[in-house]
């Protein structure tokens, strides 16, 4: 007996992989906490959240235009997401860009490189300055998080 070929997903995304999928059931929070919107003109397909083919007006020099449909998030709307257990720890994505993007796991020298530098840092640091290592930081648009195991 051969076994039945199973039919391909309606929509697949190869150029959105290593950005964030969302659950049904997650979209359907972002829109009672009104985070998306009906001005969105967004669509839940495959987990992404995408802009319907008719919105998508990506700006010049955009740095990552395999990504153009995916709607971006501000630092704020991220924020509210990881407030309301939209998003959890379990999670392992950061905002760059306004992307979601999956975190890439830490190894064990990544790790022991880290705290060797701060032991290092903190002897040679002015009286009142501090080293702060793994530890989230807005930045020019982008929320990264430290790399996580």
């Amino acid at each position: 007996m051969t076994p039945t070929p199973t039919a391909p997903k309606p929509h697949h995304f190869p150029e959105l992989a290593g950005t964030y999928q969302f659950s049904v059931d997650q979209y359907h929070r972002l829109v009672a906490a009104d985070i998306l919107g009906p001005g969105d003109k967004v669509e839940l397909l495959d987990g992404y959240v995408l802009y319907k083919p008719d919105h998508v007006n990506p700006p010049a020099g955009w740095a990552f235009p395999r990504w153009r449909r995916l709607r971006r998030w501000t630092a704020e709307e991220y924020r509210r997401m990881v407030d309301l257990g939209i998003l959890i720890p379990d999670d392992k994505v950061e905002r760059l860009e306004g992307y979601l993007v999956l975190k890439m796991g830490q190894s064990k020298a990544h790790r022991q490189a880290v705290v060797r530098l701060a032991n290092l840092l903190s002897g040679h640091l002015p009286a009142g300055w501090f080293v702060i290592s793994q530890v989230p930081v807005s930045v020019g648009g982008m929320d990264p998080e430290p790399d996580g195991g």
